[in-house]
């Protein structure tokens, strides 16, 4: 009669224990970084950002100068191949914003970092859930086989949406998903950084669990400059997570022919031309906040386009919506916008008396041209290309009924405060 076998003993789990005696034998080895004070080897950090803002374009680039060697945004990197997988953008966008980053950084047209597309791709996720537990996906063990056969020092993985199967605020996927993370950067000896989205909530740095942030070792946000600069290609990075350096640093940078440029790279002749056109969008901004202020959501007073009591860039100067602009640069201003059709001058006739009163509107969209025949017009003209069918600002007559011979404006003579109309408030 045969003994039935016993079944294997399973090997016991035993707690990894370092060995400290070595520590007063040597010195104490050097952190490796990837960028210096900004993420480091073997670890993961995340970068965040809301849309729109560049992030990809961050991230190509950052992996482009790590392939080179190039400073990034200034900061020193550690020079080693680098990888960026995107689950978002194809080939050709790949190609064409690798030819303005390597324009930007100087770099020949052929260097590149190793780039990957996975649009389209049925394998998205890092890690397959099985028996309840996450473990390394087809992708995981593909990205890593790479890394380690090029030695890369970087791996960006653009991003988290696409990546993580799930439920960001149940804290337990969150962390399990990002150990995993750490198993790629410690498994490959590279730096990973993962982009993704903030919640939609204003002031979010993140979306979902806090283990998205307190898991991570280096945390970045990206974000558009101070609105009120007026800016559009103003850019920030900043660190608000770091736990291997200091926190709080700040990166201002802008977008510059299809890339980004650190403010301190830029040459000093071109510095003032570029500050004062932020300060004229700044007060460009400033003008239409005021408008939009008197016109929608304050007291309804109108403003006109010519000197007088009711003169726009005199009734606005005063305005916090203003942001300290003064008369003559919300002039400026005013002219910018008349000339990008961006607002018009309404002409409505006073109630209660037999005069007209010009006042300024903004323009929701570009009209269609009208026909010389049509509606009247403002003598205030703009470029045109089209000598058959000037620009120009569209007045609109209305009967004293309030009905509109021409299409209505964007507020009717009741939404405006007449109490101050004058027979001296003739701003037209």
């Amino acid at each position: 009669m045969r003994r039935a076998l016993a079944p294997p003993i399973a090997t016991p789990w035993t707690l990894p224990v370092i060995d400290t005696g070595i520590w007063a034998t040597r010195p104490t080895p050097a952190r490796r970084w990837t960028c210096e004070r900004w993420l480091a080897r073997g670890t993961v950090g995340a970068l965040f950002g809301p849309d729109g803002v560049g992030k990809s374009l961050l991230g190509q680039q950052f992996t482009t100068c790590v392939q080179t060697g190039s400073p990034f945004l200034g900061l020193p990197v550690a020079h080693s191949d680098a990888m960026y997988i995107t689950f978002e953008d194809d080939a050709l966008s790949l190609e064409e914003r690798q030819g303005a980053i390597n324009r930007a950084l100087g770099l020949p047209a052929n260097v590149t970092p190793t780039l990957s597309s996975l649009v389209g791709s049925e394998h998205y996720e890092l890690f397959d859930m099985i028996d309840g537990q996450q473990v390394p996906s087809p992708l995981y063990r593909g990205i890593a086989a790479r890394a380690v056969s090029i030695r890369a020092g970087l791996i960006v993985l653009d991003n988290i949406s696409h990546m993580f199967g799930g439920n960001e605020v149940v804290k337990r996927d969150v962390v399990h998903f990002l150990r995993c993370c750490d198993q790629l950067a410690l498994e490959t000896d590279a730096a990973v950084l993962l982009l993704g989205h903030p919640a939609k909530a204003e002031g979010s740095e993140y979306s979902g669990n806090r283990g998205w942030s307190s898991h991570v070792r280096q945390r970045w946000f990206m974000d558009f400059a101070d609105a009120d600069s007026g800016d559009p290609d103003a850019r920030v990075l900043v660190r608000p997570k770091a736990n291997l350096s200091k926190r709080g640093e700040t990166i201002t940078f802008r977008w510059r022919d299809w890339a980004f440029v650190a403010d301190a790279e830029i040459p000093i002749d071109q510095r003032a031309s570029i500050a004062a056109n932020a300060a004229a969008s700044g007060a460009n901004a400033a003008f239409l906040a005021c408008l939009r202020k008197r016109l929608q959501g304050g007291d309804g007073r109108h403003v006109g386009p010519s000197p007088g009591p009711n003169y726009a860039p005199a009734q606005f100067e005063a305005m916090p919506q203003a942001k300290g602009y003064k008369r003559d640069q919300l002039k400026a201003a005013m002219e910018r916008l008349f000339e990008l059709d961006a607002i018009e001058t309404a002409t409505f006739k006073v109630p209660g008396k037999s005069r007209e009163i010009t006042v300024i509107r903004e323009r929701a969209e570009p009209p269609e041209l009208p026909p010389r025949t049509g509606p009247e017009h403002c003598p205030r003209t703009a470029p045109n290309s089209s000598p058959e069918l000037p620009r120009a600002h569209t007045v609109y007559k209305y009967k004293g009924s309030g009905a509109p011979e021409a299409p209505a404006p964007h507020f009717s003579p009741d939404d405006l405060d007449w109490s101050d109309s004058s027979d001296a408030d003739d701003d037209r």
